[in-house]
């Protein structure tokens, strides 16, 4: 009996998995979208990098849809996807500090001559991402537009599929005792930029496994 009921087990996880991969076909194809171009996206955050970086993370997981071609290019295409980049307003606000330390304790041979004082160890990293896709035949009408109008005109192409992500991430700041500011601001700037490129993966997962479930529903 216990073999008998081990087996069945086994054969539910086999055939749920199985039909998995099976389904991991086009999800764009209800629409008529078969070849879909993935545009550089907007970047409205304070991150530089933050578009293309978005943009290519998108482009690697959709290329896991069987049936889904994607291109660069702009002739001979179906659809477009298009993304929006954010974050808060301000360079302050999108790294807004989640921890401090004692300078003295991390950096002492750098703060010997000078008073106690806290710094910042983590910043919390907050990033909104918006994936539009657009018929092909709609994209007349985004042809002259500017970032801020961007949300506008994308309301009024009608796309046929919207997600709005939210990720976020905490950057460890590196510090160095005994280097100078600049050494100290490019180890982070090299570590902000990593975690920008988490973030990205972490939304184009989130992307894929929702055009994933939109299919099956």
């Amino acid at each position: 009996m216990k073999l008998f009921f081990s087996l069945n087990i086994l054969w539910i996880l086999v055939s749920c998995a199985g039909y998995q991969l099976n389904d991991y076909s086009n999800p764009l194809n209800s629409y008529g979208i078969n070849k879909l171009r993935v545009e550089p996206f907007f970047n409205e955050s304070n991150f530089s990098l933050a578009g293309a970086m978005f943009a290519d993370e998108a482009f690697n997981v959709l290329s896991e849809f069987n049936g889904l071609n994607l291109t660069r290019k702009s002739h001979g295409v179906d659809g477009v996807l298009i993304g929006i980049v954010r974050s808060a307003k301000s360079r302050k606000e999108s790294l807004a500090s989640s921890s401090e330390v004692v300078a003295q304790s991390v950096a002492p041979t750098n703060t010997s001559n000078r008073q106690s004082f806290n710094v910042t160890a983590t910043n919390l990293i907050q990033v909104i991402v918006d994936y539009y896709v657009v018929k092909d035949k709609d994209l007349e009408r985004l042809k002259a537009v500017k970032n801020r109008e961007v949300v506008q005109a994308l309301q009024k192409a009608s796309a046929v599929y919207h997600k709005k992500v939210f990720v976020s991430t905490t950057l460890r700041r590196e510090i160095y005792d005994g280097e100078s500011s600049a050494v100290n601001d490019s180890q982070t700037q090299t570590a902000l930029t990593r975690n920008i490129r988490t973030l990205a993966a972490q939304a184009a997962k989130q992307l894929q496994d929702s055009l994933f479930y939109e299919k099956r529903n």
